[in-house]
């Protein structure tokens, strides 16, 4: 599949000579599918919520966050999302990418079916609960927190205990919505495909670095951006990101930056809210 052919991917300017590229894209845009096809429960988590637990109750991890605002905001449909959110009860001042992904499933216009909703949430981020409520209230489905609570070095001890207590409780909560038990050995197994996942990732950003960048922004983006709920299926994605290494390897060896970056790159962080304005990424670039 060629990515930049797609409709949807009009106006954004992607590196067509990074053939394993399009095979990452295609898993993303393929999650529906192979969601349905695999007859195992979806499970909805926010960014930043570990996702080893899901996997290892023997369910498939989704980060509707990402999934629901990306689908929505390339396809251009459904322009009232931000609009059914407010509808809904969530604040108009909350970021565009939670107005979305709530518009889209209170609307029932979400692109995967989500039968339950599960997310570690500190007490600091109201607009992930405020949204979550809303979803899994409209939706009828079952809906879990769990809380992590804020590092602080003298109180180290006591909360590592309560975070045990939590985990325990959330493994007890999946077992019932899966009908599988966390155990000792499916925990293991997903932590460790969640570390080679980790690692590549690792891999891949130490190339942003080289005087040569061998990848594009828009596309780290993308890349990146995957490994937040394994892309349903963390072995799969394993290979594909193995496969992209490879190919950027072989770019550095011939010394090679990706199209349209400069011999001396200036290095930019971008920090913040995430923006669906993905064309910004070539925009930086130009």
């Amino acid at each position: 599949m060629k990515i930049a052919n797609l409709p949807e991917f009009n106006g954004l300017r992607f590196d067509s000579e990074l053939k394993s590229f399009n095979d990452l894209m295609s898993l993303f845009l393929s999650s529906a599918e192979r969601v349905k096809t695999s007859g195992k429960k979806l499970v909805a988590k926010a960014p930043l919520s570990p996702v080893e637990p899901i996997y290892a109750a023997g369910a498939l991890a989704y980060d509707s966050y990402t999934h629901e605002t990306v689908m929505h905001t390339l396809m251009k449909e459904n322009p009232g999302l931000i609009s059914k959110a407010i509808d809904a009860g969530l604040s108009p001042d909350s970021n565009p990418w939670n107005l979305i992904m709530t518009g889209a499933v209170v609307s029932k216009k979400n692109v995967a079916t989500i039968d339950a909703y599960a997310t570690a949430c500190g007490c600091y981020d109201d607009q992930i609960k405020n949204a979550w409520q809303l979803m899994a209230g409209t939706t009828s489905a079952p809906l879990y927190f769990w809380e992590v609570p804020r590092f602080d070095a003298e109180s180290e001890k006591w909360a590592i205990k309560f975070l045990v207590k939590e985990l325990k409780q959330f493994f007890e909560w999946l077992a019932i919505q899966t009908g599988h038990e966390v155990t000792e050995l499916s925990l293991t197994e997903s932590i460790r495909l969640g570390n080679l996942l980790r690692q590549d990732i690792i891999e891949i950003t130490q190339m942003l670095q080289l005087p040569d960048v061998p990848i594009s922004a828009l596309e780290y983006y993308f890349v990146q951006t995957m490994i937040d709920d394994y892309a349903q299926d963390p072995e799969i994605l394993h290979d594909r990101y193995k496969a992209l290494i490879q190919e950027l390897k072989e770019r550095v060896s011939q010394a090679k930056a990706a199209p349209g970056i400069s011999g001396k790159p200036l290095r930019i962080y971008f920090m913040g809210e995430e923006t669906p304005a993905f064309r910004i990424w070539n925009a930086i670039e130009d």
